[in-house]
């Protein structure tokens, strides 16, 4: 079937070439030469018009499949994803290290959602897998300078994409929470580290960004909408944090 339809195709295209534009040099050269040479033009003309014929259909072929990719490609899920700062508080009860990423995720391609989140914590050429975590029913509380910041499973962003989808255009704003075991406030304070944060799409598509700090401190507490905080805490849950850049 698929044999047959390409010689029809090369048939038609060829025996235009041999009736049309092709043959005028051919049919003025032949004037001047004699029959043996004409048959020797004749011949070229065939394949010469072979040639152009088998090109014509490869630069068709070859245009509707470059078409179809950039179809699929523009249908599949274009994730975006950045960290824009962090928060770090050290856990001593725990002996971890949590940091607090507030993220940023934008789809720029077919719907979909952001799942198997994960983050490396890199230092000095080694790198640990950190573990993430959701928060329990009375929240998580992390006080940076004198405000308390107050989150929920709410203010997170991995539970929000990984429940609801993402639309061609949409974006969504959060917290991710990851630890690292130990106390790691001397090599926060190098500002050495970085992090790398990865998701996946529906299709098992990676994406990931990495943070690192600038050394410009942020301006006071930033927060999301939806985020609760107190201004004047009584008596903190968990230890001071520190503020890293933005």
């Amino acid at each position: 079937m698929k044999l047959g339809k390409f010689l029809v195709s090369i048939g038609k295209d060829w025996l235009a070439r041999m009736s049309g534009p092709l043959t005028v040099p051919f049919t003025i050269a032949a004037f001047f030469v004699s029959n043996t040479a004409g048959r020797g033009l004749l011949a070229g003309l065939a394949v010469s018009a072979a040639i152009v014929t088998c090109y014509r259909i490869w630069s068709q072929e070859f245009d509707r499949a470059e078409d179809l990719t950039h179809t699929l490609n523009d249908r599949k899920p274009k994730l975006s994803l950045n960290i824009e700062s962090a928060i770090w508080v050290y856990d001593a009860e725990r002996d971890l290290t949590v940091f607090v990423l507030s993220a940023c995720i934008m789809n720029s391609g077919e719907p979909t959602v952001a799942i198997s989140w994960q983050a490396k914590y890199h230092l000095d050429g080694t790198d640990e897998q950190m573990t993430g975590f959701y928060i329990h029913q009375l929240g998580y509380r992390v006080l940076v300078a004198d405000t308390e910041l107050i989150l929920t499973n709410d203010n997170l962003l991995t539970p929000q994409v990984l429940t609801h989808r993402l639309e061609r255009g949409d974006a969504k704003l959060g917290r991710i929470l990851f630890t690292v075991p130990g106390d790691r406030r001397e090599e926060i304070k190098a500002k050495q580290f970085s992090i790398t944060v990865e998701c996946f799409d529906y299709e098992h598509t990676p994406y990931s960004t990495i943070f690192k700090p600038s050394g410009v401190p942020l301006v006071g507490l930033r927060t999301y909408p939806g985020e609760k905080w107190n201004n004047n805490p009584v008596t903190p849950a968990r230890p001071a944090s520190v503020t890293l850049a933005g």
